[in-house]
């Protein structure tokens, strides 16, 4: 009995272990979690810049973003590491242990992974378009017309704006506004590929204790791939949105392959 318990244990340590390299990589540093999180900073990044305050624009730079993004991935990894104890094989692959405190853990989780994001992303895109909305309004009241006594007037708040315009197109350079429309349009590919997952993340909670058919679970499984399917396409596409829709990201990126092209042909030349 000694003997089949410590093979039955070794073998639930390499189905945990088996489940972990998959759903961790793949799910995780893949990019599941960590593409969410960071397309949520570059929200907050393009709210920062477009800030009318200079302590709030100071924010936004590059040491504050690098200390952030290594620490907070560190504690996603290190979060996440409860797939290897939780998770288990099935003939569908390796899924989240049916468990009552687990199931219950890994669903509560998963909800608030997918719709508090959504939140982040949504509040601070519509901030930040209302700030670039703000700047466009301002710069139609260059020339406003008025009376001959409001001419002081005038004067005084055609300087003020001006000097608030002068302080806004400082910071939203030509670079920054492509990079604001990037991340547009980054946000509405999120919101239509990361829907899907959202609702069955959340259909699946409230019929979590429902009695349900073999033709319903067989609906549920197969929505559930078409939603992870779409999920994992959001992590791979964002390359190709900044190549199709951004001139600058294309110039930068050919340049960098003719930098790599250089370095491995003078390493061949040295070493040949």
């Amino acid at each position: 009995m000694s003997t089949l318990a410590s093979q039955l244990r070794a073998s639930l340590v390499y189905v945990n272990g088996y489940c972990l390299i998959p759903v961790f990589i793949l799910g995780i540093i893949a990019g599941v979690v960590l593409s969410r999180f960071y397309l949520c900073l570059i929200c907050i990044d393009r709210w920062l810049i477009t800030s009318l305050n200079a302590r709030t624009r100071r924010l936004s730079n590059v040491k504050t973003i690098r200390r952030i993004i290594l620490v907070s991935t560190i504690i996603w990894l290190l979060f996440h590491l409860h797939v290897g104890i939780g998770f288990r094989i099935e003939i569908s692959g390796c899924v989240p242990s049916s468990d009552g405190f687990y199931s219950t853990f890994y669903l509560i989780t998963n909800l608030a992974f997918s719709i508090i994001p959504f939140i982040i992303i949504i509040l601070f895109t519509t901030l930040t378009l209302h700030r670039i909305i703000m700047k466009k309004r301002l710069g139609n009241r260059r020339n406003p017309v008025v009376h001959p006594v409001e001419l002081v007037e005038r004067n005084n708040h055609q300087s003020n704006s001006q000097n608030t315009m002068n302080d806004l197109d400082e910071r939203l350079s030509n670079k920054n506004l492509q990079l604001i429309k990037l991340n547009i349009i980054q946000v509405i590919f999120f919101i239509l590929l990361n829907l899907p997952n959202t609702i069955y993340t959340l259909y699946s909670f409230i019929t979590k204790t429902n009695q349900k058919t073999n033709d319903q679970i067989t609906i549920d499984n197969f929505f559930n791939y078409v939603a992870s399917s779409l999920l994992y396409t959001h992590c791979a596409i964002s390359f190709y949105i900044y190549t199709l829709a951004s001139v600058t990201f294309r110039k930068e990126f050919w340049t960098l392959c003719l930098r790599i092209q250089q370095n491995i042909v003078t390493f061949f030349r040295r070493f040949l």
